[in-house]
């Protein structure tokens, strides 16, 4: 755990504080769930983590994301999808890691993420996610012993890195607008927007 690498990453305080907070969970063997808003940067947050480590495994449930956490984290990290390493198995990576990052840690108790997790349950783990709760409300605690929260959409806005949004109240007639727009992976699909 003390393979430091070079980043090209100037983190804002709020990041060095959550790195340091995660490396000292994995230091005393626990397993943290990185808990941030979407736009915080989790992914720079673990990468700096990640330095730390000589084989890190990032695994990821979307291609974009195992892109993402590549060009982050960098050319000494593999990154993964779920499906990927499920299909091939523990065997088919050359190098066994020694520390597994885990995007979308919300989906941990699915029995994908499970089967991983069990393979290399000896390898400190850490979990990254905005939303660290499942819609089924089953607990994240079989896969990660301490939650570490790096910062609030508020605290985010007041420091100028997030902008102020507004909300709109859908109602059921703009909803049905809506309806013709194709869905991928639970979202609105690029190709809506595209001209």
């Amino acid at each position: 755990m003390n393979a430091q690498r070079n980043s090209s990453f100037e983190l804002r305080e709020y990041q060095a504080v959550a790195a340091r907070s995660c490396l000292a969970a994995l230091r005393t063997g626990e397993a943290p769930l990185l808990v941030a808003p979407t736009g915080s940067g989790k992914t720079v947050i673990a990468a700096e983590v990640a330095k730390h480590f000589r084989r890190p495994l990032v695994i990821a449930h979307r291609r974009e994301l195992v892109e993402q956490a590549q060009r982050v984290f960098g050319r000494h990290v593999r990154a993964r999808t779920i499906q990927s390493v499920i299909r091939e198995g523990p065997g088919s990576l050359l190098r066994r890691p020694d520390a597994l990052f885990i995007d979308e840690a919300h989906r941990a108790d699915a029995t994908t993420y499970r089967q991983i997790i069990d393979w290399f349950s000896r390898v400190p783990r850490l979990g990254m996610t905005a939303t660290p709760r499942r819609t089924d409300g089953r607990g994240l605690c079989d896969a990660f012993s301490i939650m570490i929260q790096a910062s609030s959409v508020s605290e985010l806005m007041d420091a100028g890195h997030l902008v102020r949004y507004r909300a709109f109240e859908a109602r059921d007639e703009h909803l049905r607008q809506l309806a013709w727009m194709k869905r991928e992976c639970g979202d609105y699909a690029q190709k809506n927007f595209l001209n």
